[in-house]
């Protein structure tokens, strides 16, 4: 997630807890990494990276449930353009606005929050779109 100068640090503090729970954020580390924009502005990029299994679950739990219906429609019928099928990887981009006010929605605004889901499995020819599904992230009209 990066933070630009017109931003409160704060508010943004609020989207990652709303997004991935105040418990997680506590359990893991923030990487924070500051650069300079096309200005001389500064801008923070802000990252949590969950490794353990429990922590991921509790994550993809809390997520799904904050994901509104009409965006885990669309991450549905996007699957095929959300997914790298060579780094087993799906993104999904968050409204910053409307996560600071507890809505997780998807949309491609200039202000939002990017989600990368690794996926590992040890099955041949797994179903990622199924598993998210599944777990509640993608719906079927």
């Amino acid at each position: 997630m990066s933070v630009h100068a017109t931003e409160s640090m704060k508010k943004n503090d609020q989207v990652l807890t709303n997004i991935i729970s105040e418990e997680l954020l506590k359990k893991n580390k923030i990487i924070t990494e500051e650069f300079e924009g096309g200005y001389g502005n500064p801008i923070i990029i802000k990252k949590v990276e969950l490794a353990r299994k429990k922590d991921i679950e509790e994550f993809i739990a809390f997520f799904s449930e904050r994901l509104t219906e009409e965006s885990k429609k669309k991450l549905f019928s996007e699957f095929e353009e959300r997914f790298d099928e060579k780094k087993n990887r799906f993104y999904i981009r968050i409204e910053k606005e409307e996560a600071y006010k507890g809505i997780i929605k998807t949309e491609n605004s200039p202000r939002n929050v990017k989600i990368e889901l690794r996926l590992k499995t040890f099955e041949s020819n797994p179903d990622y779109k199924k598993f998210l599904a599944n777990k509640g992230i993608l719906k079927e009209s």
